[in-house]
């Protein structure tokens, strides 16, 4: 079948991407900011600090204000929750941003603190520096490729392929890609419509992408030997 350029395979070496062309999917933004324990770093999407605190409280005449105390070992049970599976955390807790993240992990972990902390009031000073501290190891979590192995759905593929196989042109015309697209472009469709869990981009220095990319392969191989089958 001819028609239109492929949309292909790219390797470029041993430390390449393998790259689908096409439509891309939309992925959740993980914000970035500068590092906490800098003077310059000001919290741009948290709910639990400011950016611009409110004045210090009046201090009271002769009483010294009590520093609260913190849990460090709940906040990183709450941490290791993370670490273990970050996408389920961010969709359980409607929380795609480092700073979000941070505010759900700080709140719930850290009940007997202010919800809401104030910079210039000395008693947030430990929760300040806890939330901080979290903010700290969840930018290092998101920073890190995921390892868990995205699974693949090969039963879906096949039925798209099979209906490929019965009618080439049909398919084409019926999904808008032409009476004789070509076996690069079947191929993405194909690898889009049946593996949404899967990247559209796949790295193979990525463990979590192995079995996208094997079930890209087997998905090209098949459409193409239907073809030269034709």
């Amino acid at each position: 079948m001819a028609g239109k350029s492929g949309l292909g395979l790219l390797l470029a070496g041993a430390g390449a991407l393998l790259i689908l062309g096409g439509g891309k999917k939309k992925k959740k933004k993980k914000a970035t900011s500068a590092d906490p324990s800098t003077p310059a770093y000001q919290p741009q999407d948290s709910e639990v600090i400011p950016s611009d605190p409110p004045p210090a409280p009046k201090k009271s005449s002769g009483t010294k204000p009590e520093v609260i105390q913190v849990n460090v070992g709940a906040s990183d049970q709450m941490l290791s929750q993370y670490a273990s599976d970050p996408s389920a955390f961010e969709d359980k807790y409607n929380a795609y941003s480092v700073d979000k993240i941070t505010d759900v992990i700080y709140r719930n972990a850290q009940s007997q603190c202010p919800p809401k902390l104030n910079a210039n009031d000395p008693s947030h000073k430990l929760c300040i520096a806890e939330w901080e501290r979290i903010r700290a190891k969840v930018d290092d979590i998101a920073s890190k490729p995921s390892t868990k192995i995205i699974d693949v759905n090969t039963t879906e593929s096949n039925n798209w392929i099979g209906m490929f196989a019965a009618d080439q042109e049909l398919f084409g015309e019926t999904y808008g890609l032409g009476r004789y697209a070509s076996g690069d472009d079947v191929t993405h469709f194909i690898y889009e419509k049946s593996q949404p869990q899967c990247p559209s981009t796949l790295d193979k220095n990525n463990p979590a992408h192995a079995r996208c990319i094997d079930e890209w392969l087997r998905i090209r191989d098949e459409v193409f030997r239907i073809i030269s089958e034709s």
